[in-house]
């Protein structure tokens, strides 16, 4: 029996303790040793989730209290000072001091922060920690500032997420956590801090018994090269006990699953010799992580060429023991179900919540749902009925909205109505149009349970249709089933010609026949014109002409969705396929 020595300081056990369960694989030792923390961290889940039903029992006096208090901390900055936010009483006074506002209302602000001058946006109490990078509606990317405040109420929000996915599912207390997550440091600010992801540095910054609980370690992430990333995750992950998988984008699922099927020779041969056959092509660091973390393992090996033998695959569904799936479902995303199910199983789904870098604004707290109650504790929420906002034309290099808009509570939104979300958050934006639109789908107390339905820019417009993703996605995923048909991808893009029309460009394994791209594009043209009112007026009046279908190249989609990654850092965790273009091409 070994004698375990751990140092007496505390953040030195937690290394120790982190390093030793490491060298496991999730064996009997392993379990025993975290008994006693999975108890306690059991406990402290539940008095989080337990916390946050209590904001939910009053969601006005919640939204009240957090309004308040962002305002509070931001008052003495230039911002604060130049809107008169220390006079705000109420939310009453808060409306008066401010507009409906789009990003380029605090673009320069949030420049200056940049450029180290903080208190142009944050008073004296707020540290900036790093930039979230996340899409610009019509430019280069934004770069959002991050508070240490804001980082609490980042990780605060997931602590409730995992809290009750945790009671619903407690294996990943004493297995392994597959975490995905984006670069923390994509770029660096003339001020030195980092500019990148904030998920990675959520995952960077966990205290060490859970990262011990990770498969993979942090700088894996760092991998730009996006099939080396997806190869050397796989070939970590695969030999552990995985209990749980949570990254945004199910694509990540598919790729990984993909990756482990396309090179599973390779897969064994690394896992039977102990080695990572492309780690002389990793960056340096990476290198350094990993060169000494292999070791053979012939068991795994002699497993994984049975599974092979047996199914003629190696998908994750036969190595892995049904793991918990966390990872966005809403909105457009909800194509991916059917194929990551194919390579994953009937495995419990748990929706990861509506997350930007500006904030988390939703808690899934069921599987197999796409909406989560509004996370009211860490961001107050204004809310715009949809009418309104696509009844003016939003030039989206504005800086505020016009005025007279209907703006709403979170207590007093409708069963089944869609609302364009306005968020006030400790990130230094104030009432700021973030584009999401969102449909409430019930109560959880008097808190508003919301689902994503798409972002505003995600919509096209030739002839006054304002087409979505949403409902292109809707339209062909009901199609597809109609016709009997199976996709790898497609892409909807508006044509300009006499008549306007969509054409839908589509790539799957098999050939497909003239009559069936006919009758896939007449069962797409009419389930937009159902529902999109707008939509069928046009087809009616012949001024949008019907959808025309055609297949690509083989793998000409995924080689553009690849670039694109590439083109990015290989950030392909904050990467999302676009099922609709909204820039018209010449017929």
């Amino acid at each position: 029996m070994h004698i375990l020595e751990f140092s007496p300081d505390r953040d030195a056990f937690l290394e120790d303790l982190a390093q030793w369960l490491g060298k496991g694989d999730g064996g009997l030792a392993r379990k025993v040793i975290l008994g006693p923390v999975v108890h306690s961290a059991a406990l402290y889940e539940a008095r989080n989730w337990s916390g946050f039903q209590r904001l939910c029992e009053d969601c006005g006096k919640t939204q009240q209290a957090r309004l308040i208090a962002i305002v509070r901390d931001g008052a003495a900055s230039e911002f604060g000072r130049r809107h008169r936010l220390d006079k705000v009483r109420s939310y009453e006074d808060f409306r008066s001091a401010l507009p409906i506002a789009q990003w380029p209302y605090f673009a320069r602000y949030v420049d200056r922060c940049k450029d180290s001058d903080v208190h142009a946006l944050f008073g004296p109490q707020q540290n900036l920690v790093m930039f979230g990078s996340a899409s610009g509606t019509t430019g280069p990317s934004k770069a959002v500032p991050v508070t240490a405040k804001a980082l609490v109420a980042y990780k605060w929000g997931w602590t409730v997420w995992g809290a009750k996915l945790i009671r619903d599912h407690p294996g990943p207390l004493v297995r392994c956590i597959l975490h995905i997550s984006g670069r923390t440091q994509e770029q660096t600010t003339p001020s030195g801090l980092p500019v990148g992801s904030i998920s990675g540095l959520l995952a960077r910054t966990q205290n060490p018994v859970a990262r011990a609980l990770y498969a993979i370690p942090y700088p894996v992430m760092d991998i730009r090269d996006p099939d080396l990333r997806y190869y050397t995750i796989m070939r970590i992950a695969i030999p552990k006990d995985v209990a749980m998988i949570v990254t945004a984008n199910p694509s990540t699922l598919v790729m990984l699953a993909k990756t482990a099927n396309g090179s599973a020779q390779s897969l064994i041969k690394d896992i039977r010799d102990g080695t990572l056959h492309c780690l002389q092509a990793l960056e340096s660091h990476v290198r350094d992580a990993l060169a000494a973390r292999f070791r053979p393992d012939r068991q795994c090996a002699r497993r994984l060429e049975q599974i092979l033998d047996r199914h003629g695959y190696l998908y994750p569904r036969y190595f892995w023991d049904r793991p918990v799936l966390a990872h966005w479902t809403g909105g457009t995303l909800g194509l991916f179900a059917d194929e990551v199910g194919r390579y994953y199983g009937d495995v419990p789904v748990r929706d990861i919540g509506l997350i930007a870098s500006e904030g988390r604004m939703s808690i899934p707290v069921a599987d197999g749902i796409a909406s989560g109650v509004l996370e009211i504790g860490s961001t107050f929420f204004e809310f715009i009925p949809e009418q309104e906002i696509d009844a003016i034309d939003l030039d989206p290099d504005a800086e505020t909205l016009p005025s007279g808009l209907t703006v709403l509570r979170a207590e007093e939104l409708e069963l089944g109505q869609r609302y364009y979300i306005v968020l006030i958050t400790c990130s230094g934006l104030y009432r700021y149009h973030i584009g999401d639109l969102i449909q409430v789908t019930g109560w959880m107390g008097t808190a508003p349970t919301i689902e994503f339905l798409s972002r505003g820019a995600h919509t096209s417009n030739l002839t006054g249709e304002k087409l979505t993703e949403y409902q292109v996605v809707s339209a062909v995923n009901a199609a597809l089933k109609d016709a009997g048909l199976a996709l790898e991808a497609s892409v909807m893009v508006p044509i300009w010609a006499d008549p306007p029309y969509y054409r839908l460009i589509i790539e799957g394994q098999h050939r497909i026949s003239a009559d069936h791209l006919r009758m896939l594009g007449s069962l797409a043209d009419q389930n937009l014109a159902g529902a999109n009112c707008e939509y069928a007026s046009k087809r009616r009046s012949r001024r949008l002409g019907h959808v025309q279908v055609v297949c690509s190249q083989d793998g000409r989609l995924a080689q553009a969705d690849r670039e694109a990654i590439i083109s990015m850092g290989g950030r392909s965790d904050e990467f999302k396929h676009r099922f609709l273009l909204n820039r018209a091409l010449k017929d």
